[in-house]
């Protein structure tokens, strides 16, 4: 498969995501169970690609904008709760008829959730407590078992690829596109003028914001802007190492999409997708780039080509904070970095430190397990008498300390065993390009905790990083087995070739 094929599946996958949005949004979602049927019908006819395809769209459906796919009907909230929930269990079930050993080492997170479960019981919240564990689990188990032995499935995985890289345009280039837009790319900002007073006041405030040098927030194809950052960092991470280790060239739509990436990620002013950015460069750089065997010609022409994009990146970054600060700006979140009397570190961490007191209080309150799975005090009140509770969001800030405050110090250690595991193991087996992915998604929870949010942000995450750079793993892993199975095909028609010369001669 050349790189026109993938760019031409990619467009189609583009085409067919755009449109299924557009259906969605036409028929106000009541589209969406006949989705969940799709998915469910490609894992019961064994194409496993395409089933894989319609998991990750209900994570994708969520994070996107309400000016561009509203959410309205009770029928949207059941099918893109019950969608995946439904999908990842017909995934787990009909993976037994996969046999071997490729599959993502998730095992070591069972122990955590053990504690998890346990501390939930008298926890703030238990009832939600334990929903969201088995959401969380029926989640992580689709994406265990309907990715194992991919290497068999060429076709499947042509197919995720091509689709994870029109997901990685439709977030860059979509939100770009969506930038003369205010109402609906600064819909983060503008929300309340919107709910009070339609698009004309939206526009108004907005016109307001920029001629007073307030802050709007640009939240582009998602629904805010802190969902935009990391996601579009984790696009960028994903475009580079597949043009980096699978096409192994650089190409025009490649390159175009990671540089557009970078004026789209500033857009956002998030910190935390900046600090994902230079992570996902530090990792690539230093690391996956020096673990993947190429040829020393390949290495040398891609090595040339990063330095000049990373100077490209250096020189744009220094340019524009020598013009007008904004890179000052971006660190700091403020629109007028000289006027901010903030230390560097106080002006970075300010923003959560509320959010970390809060799971420290919770750890106090009981260090050894915790005080519940994805809950808080304010959980307790704002669930109180609602009877059955499928939906309560949760707001934390940093991941380990999260961990902390809900399962304590024994649920922390089995976190971090959960870590060290799946990196000794990918390490072991050469996933590097998952182990990478997943690096930055980490680094993306060092801000906004949606590592266990798998109807958030955090599915999103999880499908970009883990399964799409699972995917990528796998099709070097067959590209691998086809280029070893040639080899020895060769070697043996030289030995029989050999032998022939040989017995002409006797």
């Amino acid at each position: 498969m050349n790189n026109l094929d993938i760019y031409k599946q990619t467009f189609k996958m583009l085409m067919f995501t755009v449109l299924s949005i557009l259906l969605a949004r036409a028929t106000r979602n009541y589209i969406l169970p006949l989705y969940v049927a799709a998915g469910l019908i490609c894992v019961l006819t064994n194409k496993l690609g395409w089933a894989l395809v319609f998991y990750v769209l209900f994570p994708f459906y969520v994070i996107l904008n309400p000016g561009v796919l509203p959410k309205v009907g009770s029928i949207t909230g059941l099918s893109l709760r019950a969608g995946p929930l439904l999908i990842g269990i017909m995934l787990a079930f009909t993976s037994m008829s996969r046999q071997g050993h490729h599959r993502l080492p998730f095992i070591m997170i069972v122990p955590f959730m053990m504690v998890a479960i346990i501390s939930s019981v008298d926890g703030w919240a238990p009832m939600v407590s334990m929903l969201k564990i088995i959401n969380f689990s029926v989640f992580l188990l689709g994406i265990w078992f309907g990715t194992q032995n991919l290497q068999h499935r060429p076709k499947d995985l042509f197919v995720l690829r091509a689709f994870f890289l029109s997901l990685a345009f439709l977030i860059v280039i979509g939100s770009l596109l969506l930038w003369p837009f205010p109402t609906i790319s600064f819909a983060t900002s503008l929300q309340y003028a919107l709910r009070e007073g339609g698009v004309e006041l939206a526009e108004e405030v907005y016109q307001y914001m920029q001629e007073e040098g307030m802050k709007a927030l640009f939240c582009g194809i998602t629904n805010q802007s802190q969902a935009l950052a990391p996601l579009s960092a984790c696009a960028f991470a994903f475009t580079a190492c597949d043009m980096l280790f699978v096409e192994r060239k650089f190409r025009i739509p490649h390159v175009a999409l990671l540089t557009v990436a970078l004026p789209v990620l500033y857009m956002t002013r998030s910190r935390l997708g900046l600090l994902a950015l230079v992570a996902a460069m530090v990792i690539i750089v230093f690391y996956t780039a020096r673990q993947m065997q190429m040829r020393a010609d390949v290495r040398a022409r891609l090595g040339q080509g990063v330095f000049l994009f990373l100077v490209f990146a250096f020189s744009l970054a220094v340019v524009s904070q020598i013009k007008s600060g904004a890179m000052s700006e971006w660190i700091r979140k403020t629109s007028d970095a000289r006027d901010d009397k903030r230390s560097l570190t106080e002006a970075l961490t300010s923003s959560r430190m509320g959010l970390v007191g809060e799971s420290m209080k919770d750890f106090k309150r009981n260090p050894m397990i915790g005080m519940g799975f994805q809950v808080a005090e304010y959980t307790r009140h704002r669930t109180r008498g609602r009877g059955f509770v499928i939906s309560a969001s949760i707001e934390k800030g940093v991941l380990p300390v999260m961990v902390l405050g809900e399962t304590g110090i024994l649920g922390t250690f089995f976190f971090f065993l959960f870590l060290g595991s799946f990196y000794y193991t990918c390490s072991r087996r050469k996933y590097y390009i998952t182990m990478t992915l997943f690096s930055v998604f980490l680094v993306t929870n060092m801000g906004e905790a949606s590592f266990f949010s798998p109807g958030g942000g955090g599915g999103f995450g999880w499908m970009m990083c883990v399964v799409g750079g699972f995917a990528l793993d796998t099709i070097l892993l067959y590209r691998n087995n086809v280029e070893t199975a040639w080899e020895q095909m060769a070697f043996a028609q030289q030995i029989e070739a050999q032998r022939g010369i040989q017995g002409t001669y006797t």
